[in-house]
This record gives C-alpha cells, structure tokens and sequence, in this order.
C-alpha cells in the first residue's frame, strides 16, 4: 500500500469531494479517482458512499481513515526523529490529562525551547486510556496522566503534584458553604461530570463511599469533554461538577470547589513506553524530568 494513496484517501475524506481534493493537491480528478479505486481493491471493501453531489465515507471508510492518520502521523514523526539526530531539535509529544499540576511539565519546555529554539512541541488532551492507546502506537512519545498504569508496559516517573477530588458549584448552591462534601451530600445532587477524569481506575466512587453510593445510583444530569462547555450550566443552575480542583477558573468568584471527605487525592505520573527510541528533543526532555524530580 502507498503512502500516497493514503494521503489521496484522507483528502477526499476530509473534502467529501474528489473535485474539492483534486483541487486541494494538484492532482487530476481521474488520477484521484483510480487511487481510491486501486486503495479500495486492495483493502477488498468499498471505502466511500458515492452520491451526485459527495463522496462520503461509509462506515469501512471511517474506521479505516483511524487508521490512516494514526499511520501518517508516525511516518512523519520517524521521520522528524530521523532529521534531528545532528542537533537537538524535533519534535516532543506529549497525550497529557487534563490538569492545572500540567503547569509542572509546561515549565520544562518553556526551558528547553528558550535554550533550544528548533524544537517543537505537540501535545494532546485525553483520558488515561486514549493516551496510553496514543502511546502504545507510537503517536506520542510521553503521557502525563493519573495512576494506575501497567508497569509491565510502561517506564514511570511519579510526580511532586496530585490533584484534589470535589465538587465545583455555584456559589449559590446550599453545599457551597460547606468545608468538605461527604458522600452522603452527593446521594441525590444533580451532577455534571467530566470524562477525562470521572473513570472506574481514577475516581471510585464505590469505595470512596464505603459502599453507599456508585455510578449507578448518582444523579448525572450531565457528562462534558471541555470545562468551558460547561461553566455557564453549572454557573446558572444548582447543578455541581464531580471533578479535580482548577478545572475551572480559580479567579472565578461565581463558583466554588469543596474537596471530597473522605480525600482523594489523584497522583499524577509521567509515562512512556518501554525501550522506546526517542528523538533528540524527547531525550533531553526525558533527562530534565529525571534530574528535576527523581
């Protein structure tokens, strides 16, 4: 399979049009339309619904375009490592968490990139498991995430932060003047809850309840992706998120964090895959970590 006949394969994809995507990369309309067709022979299955106006993916199509980006992303990757053997440049990626304690990792690479201005920089934002997916097929080289991990898996270094469990709400709501929430507090509150932190592995409510409460039986109302989709529901109503401290704004004086009774305190670790070859860049920024905070 050609790398070029992904690449022809994500244009139209993303055009839903092979005239859009002819237009996009210089290339003839029949020329485009043979590479879907010699693509498509290849893999034994048609990869797009062909109408008068579009060309959309069906539902190979879509699962086979996963793929595809996840392979042109390590080709150019291994090919960033590969020009930067002679200085310290390429490019460092990192799948991190969605957490304030980031400030920690985004200290070293201001570092590095005022020291070493040829390095780039890509990081992504995710749940524990996207990243370690990330990680496991070489799409980026580190994780910052919350325990735990496969330690057969995976090379680790803990770092000096954790995050805080609670409930951030309105400071209206009648919970908002208390010091600690109890889990019999959270028994009928309505939730919003955010998936990046809210996982079995990560927060469990079960056990932090001492068996009185689980997942099942909480009132979620709401399960967001980016704290500012939001705000302005919990800001207005009497709806409280179940998430870390920091997720929103701490200037914000319309709402309020209060920390779960008993704590839970999420440790947060820096990951990467064992004897994974890295870049010039993702080496140093390695050894920086290693001396700063082992």
């Amino acid at each position: 399979m050609e790398f070029s006949k992904l690449e022809i394969f994500l244009a139209v994809a993303q055009e839903e049009s092979i005239t859009k995507a002819s237009d996009l990369l210089h290339i003839s309309q029949p020329t485009i339309s043979r590479q879907i067709s010699e693509l498509e022979y290849e893999i034994g299955k048609p990869l797009f619904v062909r109408t008068n106006k579009k060309t959309l993916l069906n539902a190979d199509g879509a699962h086979f375009k996963v793929r595809a980006e996840e392979i042109i992303g390590l080709v150019n990757k291994t090919m960033d490592e590969m020009a930067s053997d002679r200085i310290i440049s390429g490019t460092i990626t990192i799948g991190a968490a969605e957490s304030p304690s980031f400030n920690i990792i985004s200290d070293i690479l201001v570092s590095l990139y005022s020291q070493y201005p040829a390095i780039r920089f890509g990081i992504y934002t995710g749940n524990s498991d996207t990243i370690k997916d990330r990680i496991d097929h070489g799409l980026v080289d580190f994780g910052f995430i919350y325990e735990p991990i496969e330690t057969s898996k995976y090379e680790y270094i803990y770092l000096p932060q954790s995050d805080k469990v609670g409930l951030t709400m309105s400071r209206s709501n009648p919970l908002s003047s208390k010091e600690v929430i109890n889990p019999l507090d959270l028994a009928h509150l309505p939730l919003a809850i955010s998936s990046r932190h809210f996982t079995h592995q990560v927060i469990n409510v079960e056990s932090w309840s001492n068996g009185l409460l689980n997942e099942q039986n909480l009132n979620i109302i709401a399960r967001f992706d980016m704290p500012n989709n939001i705000y302005n529901f919990v800001k207005d109503t009497n709806v409280a998120v179940l998430s870390i401290e920091g997720l929103f704004n701490n200037n914000d004086d319309d709402l309020v964090f209060v920390p779960l009774n008993p704590p839970i305190n999420m440790k947060l670790m820096l990951v990467w895959k064992k004897y994974q070859v890295f870049s010039s860049a993702s080496e140093l920024f390695l050894e920086t970590v290693q001396k700063q905070f082992l």
